[in-house]
């Protein structure tokens, strides 16, 4: 969600395709490397889970095979 948008964004990962990620946002498909992809890039910081889990040690991680966790609060 972005705060300028204030919305939603609807993205899925679609498909791997020749050795890259093929993601849908709104019902098209774009790949991880497009040019022009449909989104704005954000800053991030690459880290390992334990500096993670030491910065925000109330996060949760879905660490299942199969099943997706249904949100309680939709």
């Amino acid at each position: 969600t972005s705060a300028q948008r204030g919305e939603n964004l609807e993205l899925d990962l679609y498909a791997w395709e020749k050795g890259e990620l093929v993601f849908e946002l709104n019902d098209k498909p774009f790949n991880m490397f497009d040019e022009n992809p449909p989104l704005d890039d954000y800053a991030f910081i690459l880290t390992t889970w334990g500096e993670w889990k030491t910065r925000h040690p109330n996060t949760d991680i879905y660490t299942g095979e199969a099943k997706i966790p249904v949100r309680r609060d939709e």
